[in-house]
């Protein structure tokens, strides 16, 4: 197998949340030495209506055109399992970003075709390979671009900071140990009149950090990132799955101290997420970490340096490229 290029949408989808999959797909781009293609608009918005219905109904009420493209295979990033009904299965290299525990019904319909697919859980990978024993599954972690490597910053001005999605356990404990401790302050994501804005516990309303860079920068002016597993708590429903979020990685680069709420499943004892980041149990415990990291200078640059190295995008990248020669 050899690739080609890499399908994006970057030119018409702009939700915040994508931000960080075109980095990876220009990452990818300049490591594999390929170029990026844009999605025709048009068909993508008509074949994303046929998907809704598929969901809704598991039923198409026509075969619809999918996209192709000549040559070999173009690397294609799924944010939405469901969005592989948009490509052809000849000509596409699916990496699947999520996938829950409610796909699993429709995995073998929607891939059966494909030779090769990447997901980025192992816990998935394991639980993929035991349904079925035809499709080739791989595992790759969420990259990071290396792009975000600086040095330390030594003057962070955050205290505390839950950025994106609030796992509602550590986000209580939070505003538990403001109140006990006002002088530290932490900071959020809340919805305002429909609309995400970043808040403070001692300046009140920040404002909205939709772009990376200032999405990025907050973690860099942060001391503490509170973390969790996507289903950790029942923050969103994945269907018993926990993979590791790209969180994790988004706040060591910027070297923040980790606390966070997650399971003992395949995935965070493979990388040994536990040497950086405490599983906290009970708020007692929570103030105990995060007072001791607080008082501590951080100290722990190169072991998060050599941990990432695993997961930076051009590794990622490479690691893929030596999967397809294996192919051949």
């Amino acid at each position: 197998m050899s690739l080609n290029g890499i399908y994006t949408i970057r030119n018409f989808e702009k939700w915040p949340s994508w931000q960080c999959v075109y980095e990876w797909e220009e990452d990818f781009s300049s490591e594999l030495a390929v170029n990026l293609i844009n999605v025709n608009q048009r068909r993508y918005n008509l074949l994303s209506l046929y998907r809704k219905i598929y969901r809704a109904t598991k039923v198409l009420p026509i075969k619809p055109k999918q996209i192709t493209g000549r040559g070999d295979l173009k690397l294609v990033f799924l944010m939405d399992f469901y969005q592989i009904i948009n490509f052809s299965c000849s000509n596409v290299l699916p990496v699947i970003i999520d996938f829950w525990g409610q796909y699993l019904k429709d995995f073998n319909k929607l891939f059966k075709h494909f030779e090769l697919i990447f997901v980025t859980s192992l816990e998935v990978k394991e639980i993929l390979q035991k349904q079925q024993n035809t499709i080739r599954i791989e595992y790759i972690p969420l990259p990071i671009s290396r792009r975000w490597k600086k040095p330390l910053n030594h003057n962070k001005s955050i205290d505390i900071i839950q950025i994106g999605r609030k796992n509602s356990l550590l986000h209580d404990y939070a505003l538990t140990l403001t109140t006990e401790f006002p002088d530290i302050e932490y900071v959020y994501q809340k919805n305002i009149d429909g609309q995400l804005y970043y808040f403070s516990t001692k300046r009140g309303l920040l404002g909205n950090f939709h772009k990376r860079d200032d999405f990025m920068k907050l973690l860099y002016d942060s001391k503490i990132s509170l973390v969790s597993s996507t289903g950790a708590d029942k923050s969103r429903d994945t269907g018993g799955i926990n993979p590791i979020p790209a969180r994790f990685a988004e706040s060591m680069v910027n070297y923040c101290y980790l606390v966070g709420r997650y399971p003992d499943n395949l995935d965070f004892n493979y990388w040994r997420i536990r040497d950086y980041c405490p599983s906290i149990g009970s708020y007692e415990e929570f103030k105990y970490h995060v007072l001791n990291s607080l008082d501590e200078p951080f100290n722990r640059t190169k072991e998060y340096d050599e941990f990432l190295e695993n997961f930076y995008a051009d590794k990622v990248a490479h690691n893929i490229s030596e999967v397809l020669k294996k192919e051949r």
